[in-house]
């Protein structure tokens, strides 16, 4: 590979009812869209793109996931599975990514690795540490994308 496209997504880790999943869901599979628009296609045929979340298998980790394998088993292997977690979430079952790091003790340590590496983020709702970390995207001046979860009171 000659290249590579970090795309990195932030938002829910916990989802409170089948609503906001499915709308997180549908989102999710219209940034895929946009991202299947973009970056697969001839031009990036030597470009490994990466997409890069949390690491567990829960909230919008789990979904971005979901989406990126189920696109790489429909269309053939575009996308490296990549999560970026603190130690803390060893305590969560973890996503069979292809490669994990596993930075500082607490969830919120690893968040200055993740926005060096990524080059596009995408935020869907989310708490704290997602606006924190959209916020340190936007100074760096990485393109952000940001989504609202309308069925979350």
């Amino acid at each position: 590979m000659e290249k590579e496209i970090n795309i990195g997504f932030v938002g829910y880790s916990d989802v409170p009812n089948s609503a906001v999943e499915k709308e997180m869901r549908d989102e999710i599979s219209r940034i895929f869209s946009i991202i299947e628009r973009k970056y697969c296609n001839e031009q990036h045929q030597d470009v490994e793109i990466n997409i890069i979340t949390g690491a567990t298998n829960c909230g919008i980790s789990k979904y971005v996931y979901e989406t990126a394998t189920k696109f790489n088993n429909e269309y053939g292997q575009w996308f490296t599975l990549v999560g970026v977690m603190a130690k803390e979430g060893y305590k969560y079952e973890l996503y069979p990514c292809d490669v994990i790091y596993a930075l500082g003790e607490k969830f919120g340590d690893e968040s200055e690795f993740f926005i060096k590496i990524v080059d596009e983020l995408y935020k869907i709702g989310g708490g704290n540490q997602s606006q924190r970390e959209f916020a340190m995207a936007q100074e760096k001046g990485i393109p952000c994308y940001e989504y609202s979860v309308k069925s979350v009171k």
